[in-house]
């Protein structure tokens, strides 16, 4: 009798973990970027920067400064191995800032016009050759580059399915120069959902980069800690788009003007960075 019970309930618990074992691979999913057959998509990216300097002082200066580039995204090139070259181009551009004047400002904006450029992207969101389309002068405040703008908020998605609190790590090349400074990423599924007929995740992101640039008018930006950054993805898992993105950043930079006659750091900096899309 005991081991009839015994056979009984083996059965039945083998039973209950094969039924969980395949409720678990039903809710399992692979997030890919749509590739080839993407239409144009436009959306916004906005940044919000604050920069505090002389933190150590009684009365610290703060600016602040604004951004929003409304984009369009286009296939120009599918290749063979499932990747295609993207062009983004720049049809709206608003900037303002505390330390430049109106006249300043839209000169920003009129250089933001001419920011075309282009990317290859994989269906993992992993983006190479980033490169301006036309040789426009560059400025010397990176908070005014959409370039670096989409690689700090862009996701690099998993090749393995995944699920709820699944986690994965990357790093995205943040320049392409002999230096080959990286970004690093650390993803999680927070929420997996249907809303009309589509499926769609929430994942949390994660960042950490160095800062170690100059630019054409000679200023050098250095930083000895990470740039710390956290924020959450909106993703389309069915039409395999972004939705919407945010990410805040934060950390430490020093500026200095090459060659060395002035030191104008450390600055602390608290960046703001969201993507919408209209799709």
């Amino acid at each position: 009798m005991f081991i009839q019970k015994l056979k009984f309930y083996s059965k039945y618990t083998l039973l209950i973990l094969l039924v969980f074992f395949f409720s678990c691979e039903e809710k399992k999913l692979n997030l890919a970027f749509n590739i080839h057959n993407m239409s144009d998509q436009e959306y916004v990216l906005r940044s919000q920067m604050k920069v505090i300097t002389s933190e150590d002082s009684t009365q610290p200066s703060v600016l602040n400064s604004l951004l929003k580039a409304r984009v369009k995204s286009s296939l120009v090139m599918a290749y063979d191995d499932g990747s295609g070259r993207y062009q983004i181009l720049p049809d709206s551009i608003y900037y303002t800032s505390d330390e430049k004047s109106v006249e300043e400002c839209n000169h920003i904006e009129r250089y933001l016009l001419q920011q075309e450029f282009q990317f290859k992207m994989n269906t993992a969101g992993e983006m190479h050759d980033v490169s301006l389309t036309e040789m426009v002068p560059d400025l010397e405040h990176t908070d005014i580059d959409l370039r670096r703008l989409l690689l700090k908020i862009q996701p690099v998605l998993p090749a393995a399915p995944v699920y709820m609190g699944y986690t994965w790590e990357r790093q995205h090349y943040f320049t392409e120069d002999e230096k080959k400074s990286f970004i690093y990423k650390w993803f999680e599924i927070n929420d997996v959902y249907d809303r009309n007929q589509q499926k769609f995740v929430r994942i949390r992101m994660n960042v950490k980069y160095k800062v170690d640039e100059l630019s054409e008018k000679q200023i050098k930006l250095t930083s000895d800690d990470f740039i710390l950054g956290s924020g959450e993805i909106l993703f389309n898992a069915t039409a395999g788009v972004i939705v919407k993105a945010n990410l805040d950043v934060s950390g430490v930079i020093q500026i200095n003007s090459m060659p060395q006659t002035s030191n104008l750091g450390p600055m602390r900096v608290l960046q703001s960075i969201s993507m919408e899309s209209d799709f």
